[in-house]
């Protein structure tokens, strides 16, 4: 209603800055809602119960819900010790996925992936294994479109060489990134990611008194160790400590850590919490063996 005469072109650009700003809310809205609804509850998997087996010949995956699929790969033996020993499973409602090979026997690493809970299955080979072979893997996924595997070869001498990839449409094209070769070379034992460019590996217990951890911040161009230390109340028993796979959800994130007895073998587990995508890790207190 203003009748003022206005310098000619300012009310037009009054309104572009108006709508700019409308659609900036609103496509910030929209993708924050989408990130929220494809993050996958890595945590939560945790507590799923899901597991596979070998049952009458085939490869069978069943979800904590108690739903079954088979996975397309032969199996050829009844030993699900040997059949399973170069595999890695992963297993959610959004992304169900095997990684194989990289063995003497077939030295391709590949790996199948089902979005539909195992009713049709895409393939990728993912990389020659190379002489150190890639016996040991790690799998996960962020959500449908993120997700990483980590490799690992033979070992000798307590040093083993790793390889890290990751995918960020689904699992048909797989990009190595890096590894910790010089950062620490040493035996995997876990492996895990908060986002696609934070990761973190674990490692079995050398000559270090606490858990370890390395993390890289920069799609594994660096690697950093994490600062996990044993509480005071396990710093004098008679066991050592394996860190294993951490889970995430965002930035929250679950750090289990095995506690093996020394003249027993017997194992409990203890876990760490973080808040902030792995940068300081807290020793959850419920964890301490009872």
């Amino acid at each position: 209603m203003d009748m003022v005469k206005k310098p000619q072109g300012l009310s037009g650009l009054i309104t572009v800055f108006i709508i700019i700003g409308i659609a900036g809310v609103f496509l910030t809205y929209r993708a924050g809602g989408q990130n929220t609804q494809q993050t996958i509850d890595n945590i939560a998997l945790l507590q799923a119960n899901s597991t596979y087996m070998l049952k009458d010949g085939k490869f069978v995956i069943r979800d904590g819900k108690g739903a079954t699929c088979t996975v397309p790969l032969e199996a050829g033996t009844g030993d699900s010790a040997s059949y399973f020993s170069d595999k890695a499973v992963y297993i959610s409602d959004e992304v169900t996925a095997v990684a194989y090979g990289g063995t003497e026997a077939d030295s391709s690493v590949k790996i199948l992936v089902s979005d539909d809970k195992g009713k049709t299955w895409s393939s990728t080979r993912v990389a020659e294994a190379g002489a150190d072979h890639a016996g040991t893997k790690f799998l996960g996924f962020l959500s449908k479109k993120d997700g990483w595997l980590v490799t690992a070869g033979d070992v000798a001498s307590g040093s083993q060489k790793n390889r890290v990839f990751l995918t960020a449409d689904g699992g048909k094209i797989w990009s190595e990134i890096g590894n910790t070769s010089e950062a620490y070379p040493h035996v995997v034992t876990g492996a895990g990611f908060a986002s696609p460019t934070t990761g973190f590996l674990s490692f079995r217990y050398d000559s270090d008194a606490d858990p370890v951890v390395y993390r890289t911040q920069d799609k594994g161009k660096t690697w950093a160790k994490c600062a996990v230390g044993l509480p005071p109340e396990l710093k004098n028993v008679n066991s050592y400590p394996t860190a294993l796979s951490p889970v995430f959800h965002g930035a929250s994130g679950v750090l289990p850590v095995a506690m093996t007895d020394n003249d027993t073998g017997a194992q409990t587990q203890i876990r760490y919490i973080t808040d902030d995508s792995g940068k300081t890790w807290t020793f959850d207190k419920k964890s301490l063996p009872q």
